[in-house]
């Protein structure tokens, strides 16, 4: 295919992976796969208000054959950009348990020969079940990411095998540092849909169960979703949930940035957003709308009164979060006066965030933060600079005074070297004309007559 026929077809195509990851949020919502309590998941998600119950979608193969070809056609368009997101793929690996499902009709739609991991009886490890041959690129399949530590111990037993694994692909990414965490060790994770696109879908199509469930834990949920975007967009230490000031007030998180404090506040009022959008009557719909404008001002009152403490080492402002950007878009919407939820927000220095919004926020930070880091290493190396400056001074003096006196004494040693060498001379002429005189003085003795 030409190039420009490609380039004409992406649009198209990203039209289609997002009705596809609407599709794939309203199938869970139906099939049931989506409950809302107070949970406790595998190794990684403790306490966690939502479960995704991904498993369903075996009892329902139309289902299961859908959610493969979408899988199926966001590789497609991953391996056909101009700079490929995704290496093409020898064989499929499904993850033990919940991937093998996935993994099965993802290589029966794809025609692409699949393998798996299956525990030895005597529980020292896995087999490699399925034919395959050293250097073959392998595609992990999962169908939820929390942490990733899955994924990687298959990765790590098919590395051993002589596999190259450098992609896998999950339904559903909970948005817990997995993704981050499989970067970190040379895997490309791809996501059909995350935790966060799902509750946005949820709320702003009026699920009326799921709206009365999310109130009930919107402040743990909420939480949920920040504690997961300050995790994957800043460094370890420069945040804290639930920040407790010296009068004992809780917020739910803070961003520490320099000597002072960002807070943020996760808990935000929607059960009068969600009558405005279910509310049969217009007039109720009406009624519902001013009731939940005055439900945000009060929140931001509530912020600005309770949050914004520079004497307790904040800054002037806050940040609210809020859960949804359909949400989102309603306070910052203009009323009929002109203006909106947001400006009145603003104006008493609290800032609404959604969650993409908070995302850029966040990035913002984490620039200022690098940059605060080398600011802080540059005058390190000033400070270190200034040290070794001092030290020369105090060596430079000693040198100096070492250098005169051997200056001096490399002079004084040429000058007595002159003076041995004229007494030398002296000493040698003294000697020469002692010999001299010696000769002359020396007496002559008369030569002997003959004998007679």
């Amino acid at each position: 295919m030409p190039y420009r026929a490609k380039e004409a077809q992406m649009p198209q195509r990203k039209q289609l992976a997002s009705k596809s990851n609407l599709w794939l949020a309203e199938t869970l919502w139906k099939l049931g796969a989506v409950q809302f309590g107070d949970f406790t998941l595998g190794r990684t998600t403790v306490n966690s208000p939502v479960y995704i119950n991904l498993r369903l979608l075996v009892s329902h193969p139309t289902a299961l054959w859908r959610a493969a070809s979408i899988i199926w056609e966001e590789a497609q368009t991953l391996q056909s950009m101009l700079h490929p997101q995704m290496q093409q793929a020898d064989r499929v690996a499904g993850v033990p348990f919940g991937g093998l499902h996935v993994a099965t009709a993802f290589s029966l739609h794809a025609k692409i020969p699949m393998v798996y991991l299956h525990p030895r009886l005597d529980s020292l490890g896995n087999d490699i079940e399925g034919i395959y041959h050293p250097n073959e690129r392998v595609l992990i399949m999962d169908d939820l990411l929390a942490g990733g530590g899955s994924i990687l111990e298959t990765a790590l037993q098919l590395d051993e095998a002589g596999l190259i694994v450098r992609d896998a692909i999950v339904l559903l990414d909970r948005q817990q540092g997995g993704r981050e965490r499989l970067r970190r060790q040379g895997i490309n994770l791809v996501s059909i849909l995350t935790l966060e696109v799902l509750m946005n879908y949820l709320m702003s199509s009026g699920k009326r169960a799921y709206a009365e469930s999310a109130f009930k834990i919107r402040g743990n949920l909420g939480e949920t979703f920040l504690e997961q975007a300050l995790s994957e967009a800043l460094p370890p230490g420069s945040w804290e949930m639930r920040h407790v000031f010296p009068d004992r007030t809780i917020v739910d998180a803070v961003i520490y940035l320099g000597q002072r404090l960002v807070p943020v506040d996760s808990k935000f009022p929607l059960e009068n957003f969600r009558r405005a959008r279910e509310a049969p009557e217009e007039a109720d719909r009406k009624r519902a709308r001013r009731e939940f404008a005055g439900d945000v001002r009060r929140h931001v009152d509530a912020i600005r009164e309770k949050y914004i403490r520079p004497f307790d080492g904040t800054f002037d402002f806050a940040l609210m979060y809020v859960p949804a950007e359909a949400v989102y878009c309603e306070i910052a919407s203009d009323d009929d006066d002109g203006t909106s939820l947001a400006d009145y927000a603003t104006e008493r220095r609290v800032i609404p965030v959604s969650p993409r919004l908070l995302y850029t926020y966040l990035a913002t930070v984490a620039m200022g933060l690098r940059g605060m880091e080398l600011q802080k290493s540059a005058r390190d190396i000033l400070d270190r600079l200034s040290e070794l400056e001092r030290d020369w001074e105090r060596v430079e003096a000693p040198f100096q005074t070492l250098g005169s006196h051997i200056r001096n004494a490399q002079s004084k040693y040429e000058e007595t070297s002159r003076a041995l060498e004229r007494f030398g001379g002296r000493l040698s002429g003294i000697a020469r004309r002692g010999d001299d005189e010696d000769a002359r003085e020396e007496p002559r003795i008369a030569a002997l007559p003959p004998p007679a």
